[in-house]
């Protein structure tokens, strides 16, 4: 006689394995996994924050799939599923000027994302000053709109010296005007 095997369709991506006794003689019996594919696997949203949906085609309709984000900052409307489906990934606005990336991961399959940097802004204090003949100091604020903002100062003239030539973010320079050896007006 016949024994006829039925497997079921697989919920897996995984290959699964069973085994099946008869008449003292073992079968075994290895399923192939489920298939899952991604509509993207790269996304380079704006510094301003956007949004894109990421289908999940998976065969046979029976496999269940998850979804995770390596970063706080990129959400998923779904953690989970069964069956073809979309994953809609959102960034937020940015808090940095430097490029963030994060990896989403579906059914083991990745979408590599890349964040466009923020558009930094810096403002001083003063910029202006007119120092007294015999020398003088002060101190210029320099405020950046991100943390970590990279910049450098530097000065045009050897008689004008700077406590700092690059910092990040907010901080502030010394500027040092050495004495005037001249009657004339100096300008650096």
């Amino acid at each position: 006689g016949s024994v006829t095997l039925t497997a079921a369709s697989t919920t897996s991506l995984s290959t699964r394995a069973a085994t099946v006794t008869i008449g003292g003689q073992t079968v075994t019996v290895t399923q192939a996994a489920g298939t899952l594919s991604l509509s993207e696997s790269t996304w380079a949203p704006a510094a301003a924050g956007a949004n894109t949906p990421v289908t999940v085609t998976v065969s046979p309709s029976t496999v269940a799939w998850t979804a995770t984000s390596s970063q706080a900052w990129l959400t998923l409307s779904a953690g989970s599923g069964t069956g073809s489906g979309s994953v809609t990934l959102t960034a937020a606005e940015t808090t940095s000027a430097l490029a963030r990336t994060a990896t989403v991961t579906i059914g083991g399959q990745t979408v590599a994302v890349t964040q466009a940097a923020g558009t930094n802004t810096f403002s001083l204090s003063s910029a202006t000053w007119a120092p007294v003949g015999a020398g003088a100091t002060t101190s210029v604020t320099v405020t950046a709109t991100y943390s970590d903002a990279p910049w450098t100062a530097t000065s045009s003239q050897a008689w004008l010296t700077l406590s700092a030539g690059s910092g990040t973010g907010s901080g502030s320079v010394t500027l040092t005007a050495a004495s005037t050896t001249s009657l004339s007006t100096r300008t650096a």
